[in-house]
């Protein structure tokens, strides 16, 4: 996600804002903080926030969620977001890339695996594809069983499409899935 920037116009440069800290550099933490809480409250499955490259953009997690109830958690979390933003007076953005030049964009990361996956040699892919929007953590590598990070999709992303078409193709081996 991210939000206007300050006043004083453009900040410096993207980089030193990734998991940063400090008043000049995790802008609009404070809300983040709210937005948190307030899902916790709320009974979302919010997993943890961190600052990204580009200052005032943010990630969360949300989950572990089985089957259609990641999207409910996904979409929750957003209304909720908007809600605190509102309350703030900061119009929020979930376009992929809703600040043009040289700045990072913003996706909508899934992570997922199946019971199958998730057993000792679940994990079959192939090495050296430079192609690739899968992303298989090390230590998944490592025991050849986990989970993937899915970074096609987009942060406007429709949950129901994205969790509907993981079904499809991982699960039920729909080869042509939309």
């Amino acid at each position: 996600m991210a939000f206007r920037w300050p006043k004083g116009g453009y900040p410096q440069p993207q980089g030193p804002y990734c998991c940063g800290i400090g008043a000049c550099l995790a802008l609009g933490r404070d809300l983040v903080e709210v937005h948190y809480k307030v899902c916790l409250y709320a009974g979302v499955n919010i997993g943890g926030t961190n600052a990204e490259a580009m200052p005032v953009q943010w990630e969360y997690q949300v989950g572990r969620s089985e089957g259609i109830d990641a999207a409910d958690q996904h979409w929750m979390s957003r209304y909720l977001l908007l809600r605190i933003a509102e309350e703030y007076g900061v119009r929020m953005s979930f376009h992929p890339k809703s600040i043009a030049g040289d700045w990072n964009g913003v996706g909508c990361h899934t992570n997922f695996s199946t019971l199958a996956m998730r057993e000792p040699n679940g994990i079959d892919y192939g090495v050296a594809n430079r192609g690739s929007s899968i992303r298989i953590p090390r230590q998944c590598d490592e025991e050849r069983c986990g989970y993937f990070e899915d970074r096609r999709p987009a942060s406007n992303c429709d949950p129901y499409c994205v969790t509907n078409l993981l079904v499809r193709t991982v699960c039920l081996n729909e080869k042509d899935a939309k």
